[in-house]
This record gives C-alpha cells, structure tokens and sequence, in this order.
C-alpha cells in the first residue's frame, strides 16, 4: 500500500482488544489517513500484529531514515492463521515481507463435513440452488453463496461426515525433504 499508518489500531466494535499494533514509526501521511477506510471491514494490517513482526519493523529504510511504507493487509479470517516477517535484505530501499499461510489445527477424532460430488444427484443440487434463489432471492455476497451452495449440497445428500485422524491432516510431507 506504500503509506505511513503510525499507530492505526486493527480495531473495531467487536474486538476492542484483540488486535494491538505495534510499529517502529508513528508518523501518518497522506496516504496513510486512507486506512481508516478498514474501518467497519473484515480487512487487518499485518504488520506490526503476527508472531515474526510484533513490533512493527520499518518496511522502507535509506539515509533519510527508515518506515513501516510497505503494508500487508489480510481478511479477519487469514489473518488469523498467517505470519509476517520483514526479511533483512538490503536489495533495496524496500525490504522484503514474507507471510506465510498456516491452517487451523483439527483434533483428532473430530468429525468434520466433506463434499463428495455425486453426477446423479447434480440435477436435485441445482434445482435446490434455484429454489433457495427464489425463496430467498440472490445472495448479496459471495460468502452467502457459498453458504446456499454448500446448504443445496447437504440437502440432496453430496456431503458426508468423515472422522478426522493424523494421517489424513495434511498429506503427505514431501516439501520436507526439499534440497536434502
């Protein structure tokens, strides 16, 4: 996003708490008066907020000086299961963010929902998906239209409860080995 932020807090009604920023330039700009339009939204900062960046490293540093220019921002759900780190590489003016995606942990033995498309049924799925569309009328986001589709797909029978164990979390772990 290329603006200087100082101290805008990832908060809104629901989680006054939650998400504390740190950063190492407090400083706004112009452009960083922009982020108050997260304001209301699903939308976080990262930096300043993950595990690797609890203190909100300086993004931009030249013999001005250094700033936290270089913004990652994430929806309230990956933001939870997500890491930033600035990388110290002196490439360039900018230094480079990693972030790194991570899933939320399922227990073992815990029963979780899997679709298993079925041909036969796709006529009853989409005569279901029309008949929420009419009763309901259009989904207004896409999130609702997940929810119709994965509702029209429990209904005519496409999913299945499957009981989790560790072997089935994850996969294989081929990356593991990467470079060995």
């Amino acid at each position: 996003m290329n603006a200087r932020i100082g101290c805008f807090e990832n908060v809104d009604d629901s989680d006054v708490n939650e998400y504390q920023r740190e950063t190492m330039n407090e400083h706004v700009n112009a452009r960083g008066n922009l982020i108050k339009c997260l304001r209301g939204t699903d939308l976080k900062i990262m930096n300043g907020s993950t595990m690797s960046d609890k203190c909100g490293l300086s993004t931009f540093v030249n013999s001005n000086g250094s700033s936290v220019i270089d913004l990652c921002i994430a929806t309230n759900s990956v933001f939870h299961f997500s890491d930033l780190k600035v990388l110290d590489m002196v490439h360039s003016f900018h230094l480079p963010v990693h972030v790194s995606y991570f899933r939320k942990p399922i227990s073992e033995g815990k029963r979780i929902h899997k679709l298993r498309w079925k041909d036969n049924l796709s006529e009853a799925f989409v005569k279901d998906l029309d008949k929420r569309e009419e009763l309901f009328g259009y989904p207004e986001s896409i999130l609702e239209y997940i929810d119709n589709i994965r509702e029209s797909c429990r209904k005519v029978g496409m999913i299945r409860n499957s009981k989790v164990n560790n072997t089935q979390v994850g996969g294989p772990k081929w990356f593991d080995n990467f470079g060995s």
